[in-house]
Order: C-alpha cells, then sequence, then structure tokens
C-alpha cells in the first residue's frame, strides 16, 4: 500500500514539475520559452527596470573608461602563467602602486572573483567584476622574521582550495629567513593570520593590526588609470598638477558628478584667464623685440613729412606745396610704427 502511494506521487509529482536545462543566454530562453525572436523577451517593466540599472550604474560612475588591457588575464590561471590574475598582481600592480617595497603581503585568493578581459576598454565596474570587497589592507606586524613568514605562508596553504591551481594566499614580497619585515594582509583575514601566527611566536604575544589607506579595488584602479592608457590617448598627468579628479577626491567627493562637473568649470575660467594673460605678454615681448630700435614720429614731424614732396628733376626737397588736382594728387603712404 505504502509503495502504491509512493508510486502516484512520482507520478503526480512528474505531472506537475518539469526542468529543462537553460544556457546562460537569451537566445537559449527564447527558444525555450517557444519564441522566435530574442526581441521578444523584454516586457514593459522590465525595460523600465533595465534603464534604471543603467542609469543607476552611470551615477555611480561604473560606465567611466579608465583604460585599456595589454590582454586578458584569468583568475584560475596558475601564478606563474603569462596570462595569470594574481601573478599581474603580484609582479607589477602591488610594487608600482603601493609603498609595500621591502614589506610581505599574504593576501588569501578568495578576495578576487572574475577575469579581466580586454575585448574592449576597460570601466570601473571591470575591476569591481574582478575586486569587488575593497578590503582594506591592514599592518599585522612591523617585525616578523622572515623564517617566521615562511613557516606562517606554509601553515595557511595546508588545505586544499577550490582556487586550484592556485593556493589559499599568496605570498607577495621576496623573504630572507634572516630579516625582519612588516607584515600585511586584507582585514577580512586578520583574525586567521594572527591566529596562526601566534602558534609560531612566544606565548603572549600581542597584536595591534593598524589599517592603511590601500584597499584591494582601490589599488587595481590606480594601476590600471596608470599603467594602461588607451591608444590615442595621453597617459595620466603628474600626480603635482591639479585636475579637476584629484581634487574632487581630496574633497572626499570623487563620486560625485556635480562636484567634478563645477571644478572643471572654474578650473577652465581659471585657465583661460592665465592663457589671456600669457597671449598679452607674448605679444608686449614680440612688440618690443622688433620695434625697440625705432623711434615715433611726432606729430610736427608728421605734418612736415606730408606737406613735402621730393622735386624729381634735380632731387632737392621743395618746401612749398604745390597744389595738385585731386587726378594729378599721388597720396604719401606713411608707416608709423607706434
Amino acid at each position: 500500500s505504502s509503495s502504491s502511494s509512493s508510486s502516484n506521487n512520482h507520478s503526480t509529482t512528474e505531472e506537475l514539475f518539469q526542468n529543462v536545462f537553460i544556457d546562460g543566454s537569451k537566445q537559449a530562453l527564447a527558444e525555450t520559452l517557444g519564441l522566435t525572436d530574442n526581441n521578444e523577451l523584454p516586457t514593459e517593466h522590465g525595460q523600465e527596470l533595465t534603464e534604471m540599472i543603467a542609469a543607476t550604474r552611470d551615477k555611480m560612475g561604473l560606465t567611466k573608461e579608465i583604460g585599456c588591457a595589454p590582454q586578458s588575464y584569468y583568475l584560475k590561471k596558475a601564478i606563474d602563467a603569462p596570462a595569470s590574475l594574481w601573478g599581474l598582481y603580484r609582479d607589477e600592480v602591488i610594487p608600482k602602486t603601493t609603498f609595500f617595497d621591502g614589506s610581505v603581503l599574504l593576501l588569501q585568493t578568495e578576495v578576487f572573483r572574475y577575469d579581466l578581459l580586454s575585448h574592449a576598454p576597460l570601466i570601473r565596474d571591470d575591476i569591481l567584476a574582478v575586486a569587488p570587497f575593497n578590503d582594506t589592507v591592514v599592518r599585522v606586524e612591523q617585525t616578523v622574521l622572515g623564517s617566521t613568514i615562511l613557516q606562517l605562508n606554509a601553515m595557511l596553504n595546508d588545505k586544499a582550495t577550490y582556487m586550484y591551481p592556485l593556493p589559499n594566499f599568496v605570498l607577495i614580497g621576496t623573504v630572507e629567513p634572516e630579516q625582519d619585515y612588516d607584515l600585511y594582509v586584507h582585514d577580512f583575514n586578520v583574525k586567521q593570520v594572527v591566529a596562526e601566527l601566534q602558534k609560531l611566536l612566544p606565548p603572549g604575544t600581542n597584536f595591534d593590526p593598524v589599517p592603511t589607506p590601500y584597499t584591494s579595488t582601490k589599488i587595481w584602479l590606480s594601476y590600471v588609470q596608470q599603467y594602461w592608457p588607451c591608444p590615442g590617448k595621453s597617459s595620466i598627468l603628474p600626480d603635482w598638477i591639479p585636475t579637476p579628479k584629484s581634487i574632487a577626491e581630496k574633497m572626499g567627493k570623487e563620486d560625485d558628478s556635480t562636484t567634478t562637473m563645477t571644478v572643471s568649470i572654474v578650473m577652465g575660467i581659471i585657465l583661460g584667464v592665465i592663457g589671456l594673460v600669457l597671449v598679452r605678454l607674448v605679444y608686449l615681448l614680440l612688440r618690443y623685440l622688433c620695434c625697440s630700435g625705432y623711434t615715433t614720429l611726432t606729430p610736427e614731424e608728421l605734418d612736415v613729412f606730408t606737406t613735402t614732396k621730393v622735386n624729381n628733376t634735380n632731387g632737392e626737397y621743395d618746401d612749398t606745396f604745390d597744389e595738385l588736382s585731386a587726378e594729378e594728387e599721388e597720396p604719401y603712404h606713411i608707416n608709423q610704427l607706434t
């Protein structure tokens, strides 16, 4: 009786519920729903939601172009592979954008979540896809012996990871066993790293982690903007030259488009005034260099010059003014340098 009831329930379930595996594409979804065209998928409310999402992304600055990747880099490639995202971060990004030279970082590989692709100019949202958590870099301890750091790295990586072939933690920095180093980690892993580190240090060792101004997302953004300009576009100006973006960042409003626009307008006015002053100075300088050897005619000299003509027969000047008819009179062209 119970087996018969179970069989009936199973049949009923199959009749009520059916499942179909749908590939993540509009075409596959349309075909599954029996539609002939992808354009039949959007609904009125769905289109409104899409437009609202796009407007929100624009307002947050997520669609702003920040650079162009020279090639694609992949999250789950071995760290020493040519197209490894973590290899790029270890060998290029950290050394070129932070002050951690001579220090050591132990960063969990799960902090990054996506590939960095080069098929189009990179926007801010591409970086957030790679590093969405914006983890703060924290200094765990100032003086950790190199041999202790190497032991700590082995302990943190003694378990398997779903990020294979990557380890659980990536060690960034050259470590000599007999040298002391500042040790940095992401704030999310501070407790885990400190717990393992305490096993290697004398009992009672205390730690006072100190946050730095660096975060995982901002480090990526800084690197791409400085070192990956798009072809045909000039690279970023030197840091000492103020720009609307740098001023807005100092004001803590780098994501406020109104503030950035206001700063741009004010800077444009100031640069315009400076440009006019420079043009005037150049004009006066050229005038001085070209004309400093000449003297200006006085009104009296000009009057004498214009009422005197040369007697072409004997080459002598005639002081008398001959009245000429309009047809006979020829004008005297005076180039007076003023």
